[in-house]
């Protein structure tokens, strides 16, 4: 992983905010997915969305996250 698109305890982040993950090589798509690439909310794993391409991997919650 080389960066995100937020930073590690931003605030004022919208609750429903998709996750960029940009890695320093390629990835194979077939390897990330909602089982392997994982959001979570304290020890709850939100549901999510997840798609690559190229270096980046995009995680969009299903719903919005609990206020925190």
């Amino acid at each position: 992983m080389v960066s995100t698109n937020r930073a590690s305890n931003a605030t004022a982040v919208p609750r429903n905010a998709a996750v960029v993950v940009n890695f320093s090589e390629a990835m194979d798509p077939a390897t990330l997915n909602a089982a392997s690439f994982t959001l979570a909310q304290g020890s709850v794993v939100i549901a999510a969305q997840v798609t690559a391409s190229g270096t980046a991997a995009v995680l969009a919650p299903i719903s919005s996250l609990a206020a925190n």
